[in-house]
């Protein structure tokens, strides 16, 4: 299962949220920052693209291939929902929940 945060978001807002899921449901938990969020690195200055959803989706789909997850459970709040749901829509990935 994969967590994507929302747009103000980062991986220690969820605090305990993904260990407690891994362990209640067996599943291993993914969480990462995005650029510009949490300990990521910095986002790139300027205006942001108009694609910058479906960008990040790209970036999910190369997460999921390295981390080697053939069908993975996306789960996202807010823009992290956004992404999620493009990433469903245009590949194998099952939508958000």
């Amino acid at each position: 299962m994969i967590l994507l945060h929302d747009g103000l978001g980062s991986v220690t807002q969820w605090r305990s949220f993904p260990e407690l899921l891994a362990q209640s449901t067996g599943l291993t938990v993914l969480a990462y920052d995005r650029p510009g969020h949490g300990r990521s690195t910095p986002a790139p200055t300027g205006r942001w693209p108009t694609a910058w959803l479906h960008d990040e989706a790209v970036v999910l789909g190369r997460v999921i291939e390295e981390v080697g997850v053939q069908d993975p459970i996306v789960v996202g709040h807010s823009d992290g929902g956004s992404i999620a749901a493009i990433r469903a829509i245009t590949s194998q990935t099952r939508a958000p929940t």
